[in-house]
């Protein structure tokens, strides 16, 4: 029922208004017109808003050319308010806008809107910084309402960012200083609408440091090593003169520690050994290592050695903590290891003692500091070694050891032939002989020798050398035959005739003896006669020959 009155009431209004409106007289009608306060208005930078006054009486219509302005309304009949937002300007330079308004057969109405920009910032804390020689960062704090962007003149200073906007805290990196004067760096910001701001950056200059502990040091005699401390912040080098002491790093960078090798101090005296560490830019630093004397020892075992008379080598224990020289007083017993540092081994050799006495070499071992220790080398005298042709004649055994009982011919030559027989005769006497004829030479016990007339060659008793040597020889041919006697005698050595002689009486004798006879292992000493013509031939050659050989 509501609804149904409202309609009604609205119709009646309607009707009205229209005749009212033909009612009125021509000369009664209103002019259009549009006009808007303000026609300009000035506005600061932040967002803000401001009011256009409309006398119109059209309808009408509102717009801006700037979307930084926002209208309500943005039309209308008659008079009214339109209200204008507008936001802030980030820029440092003023903006302008329009506000149209517009209406049926008017002319159209603009309102100019100029609004300010920002006041520009820059602010730029600390202008000026001082950093370590050490490599390092430090901050720089920009306060700032713009956009921004930043540079280092130096390649050794570098920064964390280049660009940026509005408050920030920028990091600066450093590299460190390695020149003894300080450096510096220029940081500078720029941005639109204010002067550029730098930074100084200062980097204190280097200072070499080089520092040696302990400046000395005392150790013992003995070889090892020891130790120093090395503070620094710069390359160096470490250097020694003398030859006992030896640098394990004699090179390198900061700290460090450094270990030096020293020998062993063999000697009765202090030594003293300077190093020197280097490095550019400051004074070189000298510490010093004493090594203390040896205490010497010497010992020497045993004090006597006892050998045979062959050559041969023996040998002593030095037990000793330095050096040491050794030497012999004699020709014929010499040392090998002459000198030597420490416990060693001494080597002797000696040569073969000929004679029939003992003898004694002194060997003086001489060691700086403490009494010189004699050890002796005590060898025996040669032991004889005697072949006796008479008490080693054997009627069973030919050969029989060094002994050969046979026949030879020519008497100067080497042939020897082993009497393979053995007779015994009536008497019950056993011979050696070469052949079953009854003229054959022969060897009966004695040795006695019989040749008869030669025709068979002549006998002969051979003696061959065991080993090379130097022999004596004693020798005696006794003639035997009581019926008369002549006989050549001979000695010979390897076919070559070393002695002869001629028996011509009962018992009578040739000798021969030779103290320095030298032989080599094999030779031959022959013993052997010859008839010679006098008397009955094998009547007068009965002889008997001994013959001691002694080594």
């Amino acid at each position: 029922m509501k609804k149904v009155n409202s309609i009604k009431i609205i119709m009646l209004l309607m009707g009205i208004s229209f005749f009212l409106s033909t009612c009125k007289k021509p000369e009664d009608e209103i002019p259009p017109s549009l006009n808007v306060n303000p026609t300009t208005k000035e506005i600061d930078q932040n967002t803000g808003n401001f009011n256009v006054s409309v006398t119109s009486t059209v309808a009408w219509t509102a717009s801006c050319d700037k979307n930084w302005i926002t209208l309500e309304p943005l039309s209308g009949i008659g008079n009214g308010t339109v209200k204008a937002d507008f936001q802030a300007n980030a820029a440092t330079t003023p903006r302008t806008a329009n506000i149209i308004f517009k209406g049926v057969n008017v002319e159209d109405r603009i309102v100019s809107v100029t609004q300010s920009g920002i006041q520009p910032i820059l602010t730029i804390t600390p202008a000026l910084q001082n950093v370590s020689v050490d490599a390092g960062s430090t901050t720089i704090n920009i306060v700032s309402n713009l956009s921004w962007s930043v540079s280092s003149d130096q390649t050794w200073c570098t920064l964390a960012q280049s660009s940026g906007t509005g408050n920030a805290s920028l990091t600066v990196n450093y590299l460190t200083n390695k020149i003894t004067s300080p450096r510096t760096a220029t940081i500078t910001f720029t941005a639109n609408g204010v002067s550029s701001q730098t930074v100084l950056i200062t980097q204190a200059e280097f200072i070499p440091v080089l520092l040696v502990t302990p400046s000395s040091k005392t150790v013992n005699s003995i070889a090892e090593s020891a130790t120093y401390t090395i503070t620094s912040n710069i390359p160096w080098t470490a250097a020694c003169g003398e030859s006992w002491l030896t640098i394990s790093n004699p090179n390198g960078s900061n700290n460090a520690t450094l270990t030096v090798n020293y020998e062993q101090n063999a000697t009765i005296a202090t030594r003293v050994a300077s190093i020197v560490v280097s490095g550019n830019g400051i004074a070189s630093q000298t510490v010093t290592l004493m090594q203390t004397n040896i205490i010497p020892t010497l010992t020497v075992t045993p004090e006597n050695k006892d050998v045979t008379s062959p050559a041969g080598s023996t040998t002593f224990e030095i037990t000793n903590n330095t050096t040491w020289s050794a030497q012999s007083d004699q020709t014929w017993c010499t040392i090998t290891n002459a000198t030597g540092n420490g416990n060693a081994t001494l080597n002797v050799n000696y040569e073969e003692n000929t004679q029939a006495i003992q003898r004694v070499a002194n060997l003086t071992i001489v060691v700086n500091g403490v009494p010189n220790k004699i050890a002796t080398v005590t060898q025996a005298p040669v032991i004889s070694q005697i072949w006796n042709m008479s008490n080693e004649y054997s009627t069973n055994s030919n050969p029989n050891g060094v002994w050969s009982y046979g026949r030879k011919s020519p008497v100067n030559s080497d042939n020897f032939d082993i009497m393979p027989y053995r007779f015994t005769e009536s008497g019950g006497r056993l011979f050696w002989i070469f052949g079953s004829g009854t003229w054959y030479p022969s060897i009966y016990s004695g040795p006695t020798m019989w040749v008869n007339d030669n025709s068979n060659g002549l006998p002969c008793v051979r003696w061959t050398c065991p080993e090379t040597g130097n022999y004596s020889l004693n020798s005696t041919f006794t003639g035997v035959d009581s019926r008369g006697m002549d006989v050549i005698v001979y000695i010979i050595k390897n076919g070559t005739i070393i002695f002869t002689d001629q028996i011509q009486a009962y018992n009578g004798t040739a000798n021969y003896t030779s103290n320095n006879f030298s032989l080599q292992k094999n030779d031959h000493l022959d013993f052997s006669i010859k008839w010679n013509g006098g008397g009955s031939a094998g009547d007068a050659s009965n002889t008997g020959v001994q013959a001691i050989i002694t080594k």
